[in-house]
């Protein structure tokens, strides 16, 4: 597991976000269940990869690579075509803000970082050996 990103990783963006605005185009997307291309949750779970989970909660996953200088980065797909280019913005540290293009779709899409019980808590793993 040497690519999981920690919370000393370069990735600023580790983590799993709530979708809380989603603009094509000039048109703010309501969060319909049943709404294909709305996104709900934005995930980087490693980091190379990204994944994007829709409104009916399909997903889609991603090679993800990010320059934290220029303050961008792109979701790769196999076929190139399906790749996807934004500039970020991180206003508050619970708070990304997508700007990007998709084909010929302009994307503006805002998101809460979530937040897990887990995450508040300090504990430690004990793996006992029962065989020793």
């Amino acid at each position: 597991m040497k690519n999981l990103i920690s919370k000393d990783s370069a990735s600023s963006l580790f983590g799993a976000y709530q979708v809380e605005t989603f603009v094509l185009n000039k048109d703010t997307l309501p969060p319909l269940v049943t709404d294909t291309l709305r996104w709900n949750k934005f995930l980087v779970p490693w980091e190379k990869n990204a994944v994007v989970m829709k409104m009916n909660d399909s997903l889609k996953r991603y090679g993800f690579e990010v320059n934290e200088k220029l303050q961008t980065f792109i979701l790769k797909r196999r076929d190139s075509t399906q790749n996807m280019f934004f500039a970020y913005s991180k206003p508050a540290p619970d708070q990304l803000i997508l700007f990007g293009k998709f084909r010929n779709d302009s994307l503006y899409i805002g998101m809460k970082k979530m937040r897990f019980e887990l995450e508040k808590h300090r504990f430690r793993l004990i793996n006992d050996d029962p065989y020793k």
